[in-house]
C-alpha cells in the first residue's frame, strides 16, 4: 500500500510500517556528504535553469543513482525533488525581477 498508515492500528501492527529507505545502502554519513555535493553542484552549475530537468537528469549529471539522489533530498531536506529544484528557480526569478537592468522584460520572459 502507498499509505499504509491509513490502515494502521489493529489491522496493521507497527512492524509492517517500515521506513521508506530502511533497506538503502546509503549510510547517514554518506547521505550528508552526498547532499553537500548535490547542493554545491546545483548552486554552481544551475541545472535548474533547464525547464526539462528531471531527477534522472540530475542524477546522471552527478553520476549517482536516482534512488540515492531522491533519498538524500527527501531525508536530508525533507522535501521532494520538485520542491528542491523549484525553490532554486523561484530564487533565480526573484533575483532577475529585482535587477533594474531587466525592468523592461516581461515577467513571462524571466519565468
Amino acid at each position: 500500500y502507498r499509505q499504509p498508515e491509513i490502515f494502521a492500528g489493529e489491522l496493521w501492527p507497527q512492524a509492517f510500517l517500515a521506513p521508506k529507505y530502511q533497506n538503502s545502502s546509503l549510510t547517514p554519513s554518506a547521505s550528508r556528504s552526498l547532499l553537500e555535493r548535490v547542493v554545491e553542484y546545483v548552486e554552481q552549475e544551475k541545472p535548474y535553469l533547464d525547464n526539462e530537468l528531471r531527477l534522472s537528469g540530475l542524477a546522471e549529471q552527478l553520476d549517482i543513482s536516482i534512488h540515492h539522489l531522491s533519498q538524500v533530498v527527501n531525508e536530508q531536506l525533507g522535501k521532494s525533488f520538485s520542491d528542491f529544484i523549484n525553490e532554486y528557480r523561484v530564487e533565480e526569478a526573484k533575483r532577475l525581477l529585482s535587477n533594474p537592468r531587466l525592468k523592461d522584460r516581461y515577467v513571462i520572459a524571466i519565468a
